[in-house]
């Protein structure tokens, strides 16, 4: 899923891609950050929050329009990372990753 370039946000690898991809495919995303991130530079784009008062998760809620987005902490990470743990145990692999961001977040709820 792709929301497009907010000047002063940037990701790289899974958060940009989701849980998908090798290390060449997640480079690539890097190295087209890193590019965005000099052009705005380039270009004296304002960077994130510098129009609002708001800053870290609801500068990027305000900024993005992602008032719905589920905030994922360390607990839940853990959470994730076991039941990805038990699902490769299941087939014989040390884990077996979720390939969809809603399977994933089912194990929160």
């Amino acid at each position: 899923m792709s929301y497009g370039h907010f000047p002063g946000l940037y990701c790289a690898g899974w958060v940009k891609r989701g849980p998908t991809g090798v290390i060449a495919s997640t480079m690539e995303d890097a190295f087209a950050t890193a590019d965005a991130i000099a052009q705005d530079l380039a270009a004296a784009v304002p960077f994130l929050n510098t129009k609002q008062p708001a800053s870290g998760w609801e500068g990027v809620r305000q900024e993005t329009g992602l008032d719905k987005a589920r905030v994922v902490d360390w607990a839940d990470w853990q959470s994730i990372d076991a039941a990805e743990r038990e699902r490769g145990q299941k087939v014989g692999k040390e884990r077996e990753k979720f390939t969809s961001t809603a399977d994933m977040l089912s194990v929160l709820d």
